[in-house]
Order: C-alpha cells, then structure tokens, then sequence
C-alpha cells in the first residue's frame, strides 16, 4: 500500500530480476523464426556452469513453445537463451 509506505519496489528493492527476463528471451526466439506451436523439451540443463530449475524441481519434458511460456519453464528459457541470445 504506496499510502501507508513509500517504498517503492520497482525500484528500491534489492531483488532477482526472476522470470522478468523470459519475456525477452521469448520474443527473442519468435523473432528467430519460432512459433508458438513449435516442440521444446523442458529436462535438465547446463550452460557454462549454470544449471537453472524449474519451480518445483520437476522437468514435464516435450512441450509447446506456447505451454512452456505458459507455465514458466526456467530450463526451456535458459536454452533458447542460449540458442538466440539472451
């Protein structure tokens, strides 16, 4: 409540950007030529010493490009970024 308290979260606290950054990674890959119907496989990764997880720890395996937005897949994110670019 910006009432009660000034504080302002967008820009004064300390935290991970989180999946913020998916959304970029995302239209990144839509501009390389994926679509939204496109198969990718949510199991385990690791870029140079990074080994992103999924909420919950689980891996759901071949998806839609669209499902995996959808449900926030970090791993599926993790290598489009690093196919087209973070």
């Amino acid at each position: 409540d910006y009432v009660e308290t000034n504080y302002n979260r967008a820009t004064d606290a300390v935290r991970q950007p989180g999946s913020s950054w998916k959304l970029f990674v995302y239209l990144a890959a839509l501009e390389a030529g994926y679509t939204p119907e496109d198969r990718v496989v949510d199991t385990p990764v690791t870029i140079d010493g990074w080994s992103p997880r999924n909420s919950g720890g689980g891996f759901a395996g071949e998806m839609d490009l669209r499902s995996a937005f959808a449900y926030s897949k970090n791993t599926v994110a993790a290598q489009l970024g690093n196919e087209v670019g973070f």
